[in-house]
């Protein structure tokens, strides 16, 4: 039992499950249609085995589109040859397509891509250039949309990258230590950082420094 604010008393009580459509599901959006999207990031683990990836050998990741109910509408893998990139975050716009921030399981010395854009309503899967994303030592944190803008961080690259959603083309990127936390904000984002750094990226630039420590996740709430 637990308390509320108020000094009532609640059970957690799981009421029910439903199949993610793979193997480690990390991150789950409602799509403007009603139709919820999963991340299955696709590595393995068991408690037994602490953090221990277990699958690497045989690791497929996948985007699944689920109905409020539970039933699988839409698989969407990556190619044979991405598929130790685990999908581990998600965005959705207003079209409702669907970013997706990956983290590479692999060699990261290796140039891959760790963003890609997927439109189920024209079925197209838009993977970003590898070459722009060399610096993010293969792990993507976070991921927003806004203005018909992508952007992702990497706290270990200490980079945010912002690109267009149509073609994935990048715009700017932005050097900050420890960054990671990343939300829309209007047209535009706002972006976090370990060390307190709280910004504003419109055309009204911002930043203060708060003595916090951000978490990896921006969350926005509309009131």
């Amino acid at each position: 039992m637990r308390a509320d604010p108020t000094g009532r008393h609640f059970a957690n009580a799981r009421i029910g499950e439903v199949s993610s459509g793979g193997i480690g599901p990390h991150d789950i959006k409602l799509l403007p249609n009603g139709r919820l999207v999963v991340a299955n990031g696709g590595i393995d683990t068991h408690p037994e085995s602490g953090r221990a990836k277990l699958n690497l050998a045989t690791m497929r990741p996948n985007l699944t589109y689920l109905s409020v109910d539970g039933q699988v509408l839409e698989t969407v893998e990556l190619e044979e040859g991405l598929r130790l990139n685990s999908i581990r975050h998600l965005a959705v716009d207003g079209a409702g397509r669907v970013g997706m921030a990956m983290q590479w399981q692999g060699d990261v010395s290796e140039e891959v891509p760790l963003l890609a854009v997927h439109d189920a309503q024209t079925s197209s899967l838009t993977i970003g250039a590898a070459e722009h994303q060399r610096s993010l030592q293969g792990y993507v944190g976070s991921i927003a949309m806004a203005g018909g803008a992508v952007a992702i961080t990497s706290p270990r690259g200490s980079l945010a990258q912002i690109y267009t959603v149509n073609g994935l083309d990048l715009s700017h990127q932005i050097e900050r230590p420890d960054i990671c936390g990343v939300a829309a904000f209007g047209q535009s984002f706002v972006t976090t950082t370990g060390d307190g750094l709280f910004e504003r990226h419109d055309r009204l630039h911002e930043a203060k420094e708060i003595a916090l420590s951000w978490d990896n996740h921006l969350v926005g709430l509309s009131t």
